[in-house]
């Protein structure tokens, strides 16, 4: 694969592995339970419908298209999780975002200010984007969503391959109780990725960088 972007991120992940050929991303938010008053760090997840992982709550990402990692990763966020995104093409069937609403967009979830740097790491030929989300309402909404984008006929199937998300501690990897009804197991997948926060600092180091950010504003 050679990259067709001028990214300086990009570059930097090829450099260290030009064999990465996907994307996936951690999108963190802290989840207030007011039951308890604890708030937990955790990362959404969405429901796989079909594939390897089916029927559970996996990272969002999917495989290079093009050569431009980030492309990638904001690519597979709007088509499998975002509510906006799933919004838009409900009105717009299989088009994408005018590229300058895709990066203004991509910015605020992984570099809102300008001296901020996008914080990833490699889980073998993958590239783990992280990024912070504010509360984008409750998961039964966005789960409703991404199933009523599920039901809109002539959309591709990258558009429609989940129908819910969850919250997962990335603590315990456990999933945050109170989310949809319809219960599926974290992935394989996510619970390694998951393990990999714990048993590297340098890891646990970018999601607390990430965490620290103020949650961007609901776009």
């Amino acid at each position: 694969m050679k990259l067709t972007c001028d990214h300086g991120t990009c570059k930097a992940i090829y450099k260290k592995n030009p064999r990465v050929g996907g994307t996936g991303t951690l999108l963190l938010r802290t989840y207030y339970e007011k039951a308890t008053g604890v708030t937990y760090e955790t990362t959404y997840g969405v429901k796989e419908d079909g594939g390897k992982y089916k029927d559970t709550i996996n990272v969002v990402g999917g495989e290079l298209e093009e050569g431009c990692y980030l492309e990638c990763c904001f690519r597979e966020y709007c088509q499998e999780f975002s509510p906006i995104a799933a919004d838009y093409y409900l009105r717009n069937g299989n088009v994408e975002y005018e590229i300058s609403e895709q990066w203004r967009m991509f910015n605020s979830i992984f570099k809102p200010e300008k001296t901020d740097t996008i914080q990833w790491f490699l889980k073998g030929n993958t590239v783990i984007f992280i990024g912070r989300l504010p509360s984008l309402g409750g998961r039964e909404d966005i789960s409703k969503k991404l199933r009523e984008k599920k039901n809109k006929r002539g959309l591709k199937w990258c558009f429609i391959e989940t129908s819910g998300v969850d919250l997962v501690d990335i603590n315990t990897g456990f999933l945050i109780a109170g989310g949809p009804s319809v219960k599926c197991p974290t992935s394989s997948y996510m619970d390694e990725v998951i393990g990999m926060i714990h048993k590297e600092e340098s890891i646990r180091d970018k999601v607390d960088i990430v965490l620290s950010r103020n949650a961007p504003r609901v776009f």
